[in-house]
């Protein structure tokens, strides 16, 4: 026989006041049971912090260097990558010099084609593909090509290394999940190309570094890459392309620009010398005189003629007669001060 109305009701709301306790004690249940514990924030932090970096964040999770040059030795002695592992280990270390003669794979004719052919075999596999062509990377921004002292094989593979990375960078790309440094090179695909600086040069000769330094962070890319160097070079092309009136205006940007990066100094000066001998009319320009003087020697001097080779003769007798004029404003200021002096005797004899 079923209840009636007024009996039912009294029970459901006996049934919802029993739920309502039977939570609140739980709650207190659940309060009680973590007095007294304590947990360790800090390195829970630090886990976060090194996943962030190994999912893909700016900076790179590099394999130990024990762990890389055994993969090399092994790498050289079979010209075959045991598995994925060993493949990551001597893509990281391309461009490691390793064993008595410190050789290092990307200057070899033969195993470095070989590396990058049997990374291929990976492309099925973004998640993999994708940390070895990370550690291809790293390679591809420390092997400076402009250097001469880089050996010619080693700028030979430097070149079909640029390829590789520049044909291949779509397929590190996921529809699910792409780390930070993939978003930035896919975004910067420029620095895999034959222009890698041109797209920065104009805002960092105004002073504007924020477009090179995020994408420099987020790529990971050392103040010691060829990368950083090749900028320096592309300003001051960028400003030598200008207007005479608007080149004058950057030297003394150029100028700050060759003595902070002293290795480039001679490539850099030599080009500011030339731009500035075609202006028409320009005037005398004491910090470049005093510059190239400092770091070439005396232009007058027979024993200076190696390092005045950077630039043509009629260069550099712009740079002679520019000391010429100096050394007769400093006569006749001397002899005006001579003059004076004679003056002031000769009201006291």
């Amino acid at each position: 026989m079923p209840l009636p109305f007024e009996m039912r009701l009294r029970c459901t709301r006996g049934s919802n006041e029993r739920a309502h306790d039977l939570k609140r004690r739980l709650s207190r249940t659940n309060v009680r049971a973590f007095e007294g514990l304590s947990f360790d924030h800090a390195s829970l932090a630090r886990e976060i912090r090194t996943l962030d970096a190994w999912i893909g964040s700016k900076t790179t999770l590099r394999p130990p260097i024990d762990l890389i040059i055994e993969a090399l030795f092994h790498f050289v002695r079979s010209s075959t990558l045991a598995g994925f592992r060993q493949a990551q280990l001597v893509c990281y270390g391309c461009i490691e010099p390793f064993g008595r003669e410190k050789l290092r794979i990307i200057d070899d004719s033969r195993l470095f084609p070989i590396l990058l052919r049997s990374i291929r075999q990976y492309r099925s596999k973004p998640t993999a593909f994708r940390r070895c062509y990370r550690g291809l990377l790293t390679g591809y921004f420390g092997v400076d090509p402009d250097d001469p002292s880089t050996p010619t094989i080693a700028k030979e593979n430097w070149r079909l290394l640029r390829g590789f990375l520049r044909d291949h960078l779509p397929g590190i790309m996921s529809p699910d999940f792409n780390p930070d440094w993939a978003i930035a090179l896919d975004d910067h695909k420029n620095l895999l190309g034959d222009d890698p600086c041109g797209r920065y040069a104009v805002s960092l000769l105004h002073s504007d570094s924020h477009e090179f330094e995020e994408v420099k962070l987020r790529l990971d890319i050392s103040t010691a890459s060829w990368i950083v160097n090749r900028l320096v070079i592309e300003q001051i092309d960028c400003a030598c392309a200008r207007s005479d009136s608007h080149f004058l205006s950057y030297v003394p940007r150029l100028l700050d620009l060759v003595t902070e990066y002293h290795l480039l100094l001679n490539r850099g000066l030599s080009k500011i010398l030339k731009r500035y001998h075609s202006c028409s009319g320009a005037p005398t320009n004491n910090a470049l005189r005093d510059l190239a003087v400092t770091h070439w020697g005396n232009p007058w001097l027979s024993s200076n003629n190696a390092r005045w080779g950077w630039v043509t003769e009629p260069v550099r007798q712009m740079v002679v007669n520019w000391l010429k004029l100096d050394l007769i404003r400093q006569f006749f200021s001397l002899l005006a001060e001579d003059n004076k002096l004679a003056a002031l005797l000769h009201q006291y004899p």
